[in-house]
């Protein structure tokens, strides 16, 4: 039996009074763990550059500490995290858009039970969807105007035709489980704070209208996927309006009061009330400034792809290729261009 693997653990050890569970991408891990009674519920401790060996022939995995450098680089992630297995089930809604939001009191009133709730919803992945579009004017018809000259004027009516539109879900290239928190300086102050400061902040703050909120984001240069992307259909003979989105979905986790007065700024009706009212004037304002105080510019849970830029390439492109229709494609286009082979494929990867 492997020592390096938590989870390959004998019966005797799976008895013991502590559970570990390793999430080790990158440089940092988070680890839960059970703990007594007397001791805090929810503690957030920086991770120990190797974990203690128990008078036992099985030991502890060891796990490195964070980097010096990450600290440097405002990449402090929380990365040991002690969270009781015997979980209280907090109350969450799901939103239309993917979102979760709780306005449970339980989250409202205890930092460490807020804490415990963001890295409950932080592990759910988020969705990753590739959009693609494309579309061309086609002239179907003529609409004919005489000027008062005598002469006659005649316009061409077009119409917007689309080639392809269609959507690529990559959620099955995010690996299984996130690298951890990551809390960015504050814009105003550049103070870096631990999540469960945040969360202490939070429940602190009397204000009625206050939200948290977690993003989850996905580490992947959607830039460069958009540029390779765009080149390879370009060189396969499509020289109509291109357009080319990657959107991240199902990615935040919201924590509001359970207050009336929380519920209602929410509602629709008071929404546009205050917009046909021009309340918006001083509500909005107000809203985006107390709304906006606690992890929305701060506080991410970090995904990463399970695959290279170039090997997504690699396997994708002959899909997203075969999704545009040959008689779009231009007149002058070669035959061969239809059906690129893997060398044709290497190219536009080696742009990664």
């Amino acid at each position: 039996m492997s020592k390096d693997n938590p989870l390959a653990l004998g019966p005797e050890r799976s008895q013991s009074a502590i559970t570990e569970a390793f999430f080790t991408h990158g440089d940092y891990s988070m680890q839960f763990e059970d703990t007594p009674e007397s001791e805090p519920f929810l503690a957030t401790t920086p991770r120990p550059s190797t974990l203690p060996q128990p008078q036992q022939q099985q030991q502890h995995p060891i796990v490195s500490g964070i980097p010096e450098a990450a600290r440097n680089n405002n990449r402090y992630m929380n990365a040991s995290v002690h969270v009781s297995m015997d979980d209280l089930h907090i109350p969450y809604e799901t939103l239309e858009d993917g979102k979760f939001l709780s306005r449970s009191m339980l989250v409202n009133t205890g930092g460490e039970e807020l804490h415990r709730f963001l890295i409950q919803r932080s592990v759910i992945q988020p969705k990753i969807v590739i959009r693609l579009q494309g579309s061309r004017r086609t002239v179907q018809g003529s609409r004919s105007k005489t000027k008062k000259d005598g002469t006659v004027e005649s316009t061409s009516i077009t119409h917007l035709v689309d080639d392809f539109n269609y959507e690529m879900d990559c959620t099955k290239y995010l690996r299984s489980t996130p690298d951890g928190f990551k809390v960015l300086p504050d814009r105003k102050t550049g103070e870096i704070k631990s999540v469960q400061e945040l969360c202490d902040d939070y429940v602190r703050d009397p204000h009625r209208i206050k939200e948290l909120q977690l993003t989850k984001v996905v580490d992947w240069d959607t830039a460069l996927v958009q540029r390779v992307l765009t080149k390879a259909i370009r060189r396969y003979g499509y020289s109509h309006s291109l357009k080319i989105d990657i959107e991240t979905r199902q990615n935040k986790v919201l924590v509001k009061p359970g207050s009336w007065i929380a519920k209602a700024v929410d509602n629709p009706i008071m929404v546009w009330f205050c917009y046909l009212t021009f309340l918006w004037i001083i509500t909005w304002p107000l809203l985006f400034y107390y709304r906006r105080r606690y992890g929305h510019d701060t506080l991410q849970s970090i995904w990463r792809m399970n695959i290279s830029k170039r090997e997504w390439c690699e396997e994708n492109m002959d899909d997203i290729l075969g999704q545009i229709p040959l008689a779009a494609l231009d007149s002058h286009s070669e035959t061969e261009q239809c059906f690129p082979d893997d060398n044709t494929l290497l190219i536009y990867a080696s742009s990664f």
